[in-house]
């Protein structure tokens, strides 16, 4: 997970976090059978606050809620980015950090009317830019985009 250099603020840097984290969680889930789902966060969560989160501005109460949230709704968040693929797309064909940014981003929709749709889209754009060429970009805009007004209608 090669990033390209960003700076924000402390929802912007909390966001990357959440996403980050729940990259890890992806990895690890297919790699360490011993543990469960839920043990994996927590180390995650830990680890990730413990190395990371004291050199960054970082909303914990925000943080824990993304990835919380991400890991008990997977199905339901899925399911809402799967209707919005191509035919023929598999949410596998995705990859484990452009599903972390989609999984989060949906998760905010869905759980944050507080926050305008599109400051949502806006920022997971900007992760998805971090991480991923226009092309790519472009895809999460149009997924979020149609999530997004669906969600909020």
């Amino acid at each position: 997970m090669k990033e390209k250099a960003q700076s924000g603020g402390k929802r912007t840097n909390t966001r990357l976090a959440a996403v980050k984290a729940l990259y890890s969680s992806e990895i690890n889930e297919l790699s360490d059978k011993s543990k469960t789902p839920g043990e994996l966060m927590i180390d995650i969560v830990e680890f990730y606050y413990e190395t990371e989160g004291k050199n960054k501005n970082l909303d914990q109460e925000f943080l824990n809620e993304l990835i919380q949230g991400v890991c008990e709704n997977k199905t339901v968040l899925d399911k809402s980015i799967v209707s919005k693929l191509g035919d023929g797309w598999k949410i596998e064909r995705l990859g484990p950090v452009m599903l972390s940014i989609l999984r989060t981003a949906v998760f905010e929709m869905m759980n944050h009317n507080d926050t305008h749709l599109k400051i949502i889209i806006n920022e997971y754009v900007g992760i998805t830019r971090s991480f991923f060429d226009e092309k790519e970009v472009g895809f999460v805009n149009g997924i979020l985009d149609k999530i997004g007004h669906e969600v909020r209608s």
